[in-house]
């Protein structure tokens, strides 16, 4: 299969993560906790971050217009490890 999948900062998002934990929000982005890569979620006025090492599934529940592509091919957004 050569299709290419992206979580999109602003669509909304179903995770399980966890024992049996749930969190449905607007996905923010990575941040970094420690040693360890976070995803953030807005829900219901708080922000939450889910450690990625614990994320078992993510369902996309709405999805935003994708943003096109930088125009410059070598930028990539991503998260540093130092």
């Amino acid at each position: 299969m050569s299709a290419s999948y992206k979580m999109e900062t602003g669509s909304r998002y179903l995770v399980r993560y966890g024992e049996d934990k749930e969190t449905e929000g607007i996905y923010n982005g990575l941040t970094v906790l420690g040693s360890e890569t976070a995803m953030v979620f807005e829900t219901e006025g708080r922000i939450r971050f889910i450690r990625i090492g614990c994320i078992e599934s993510i369902d996309v529940m709405e999805s935003v217009p994708a943003e096109e592509e930088p125009k410059d091919a070598r930028f990539r957004p991503s998260v540093y490890y130092g």
